[in-house]
């Protein structure tokens, strides 16, 4: 139940508690694959990432659209854990800033769970109509999660090219990972497209 002190206003536990949840809620959200939901959410907000900036719920929604992957299940099979929140509440200003960390981790297909990004929020709220309100977020990608396994692969084969020889003449790659007999040029290539790729798909859970 929410307090309030004697002039009116709410009480800073209950304003840090609404900031928390509002926190809380975009990870859920983002990692159930409900982009709308994380449009309403933000409806009020300008988000800030790797993509650049938007403004307002449908744009947002959008941006969340274009840029994550999801599966078969609608959702990016990713569990965004918040840590590290620091709120600073102004109660008479009626405005609130955090900051925290975030860490992704994923399991999709060959990929074991892992975390694959981290980075942090630098938020902004407003209360209006007595509800506290994201206005800004803030991006900042820190880390990426090691390279895909198959250019990890390929880069630790080519230090034994006689291994590597040996594993494409059996057909037997290990892992049971199907790579074709390459030149050691050909495998530079194949692990700098993977390693690329790899990439790109840890920079689209970013959010």
């Amino acid at each position: 139940m929410s307090t309030s002190a004697p002039n009116g206003v709410p009480d800073q536990p209950s304003s840090h508690r609404a900031i928390e949840n509002l926190i809380a809620t975009y990870a859920e959200l983002v990692d159930d694959g409900d982009f709308a939901g994380v449009g309403a959410l933000l409806a009020d907000a300008t988000f800030t990432g790797s993509s650049g900036s938007v403004s307002g719920g449908d744009a947002i929604e959008k941006m969340l659209r274009d840029n994550l992957i999801t599966y078969e299940d609608g959702t990016p099979r990713t569990k965004h854990v918040t840590t590290n929140v620091a709120i600073e509440v102004d109660e008479e200003a009626g405005t609130a800033i955090s900051r925290s960390y975030f860490t992704a981790l994923q399991a999709a297909g060959d990929l074991a769970l892992q975390p694959i990004v981290s980075g942090r929020y630098h938020d902004r709220f407003e209360r209006r109509d007595g509800q506290w309100r994201f206005v800004q977020r803030r991006v900042h990608t820190d880390l990426l999660g090691d390279e895909p396994p198959p250019a990890q692969l390929w880069r630790r084969r080519r230090l034994n090219s006689r291994a590597t020889s040996a594993l494409h003449a059996r057909g037997r790659p290990s892992r049971g990972l199907q790579l074709p007999a390459m030149s050691a040029g050909e495998g530079d290539e194949f692990a700098e497209r993977v390693w690329q790729g790899g990439r790109e798909r840890h920079e689209r859970v970013w959010p």
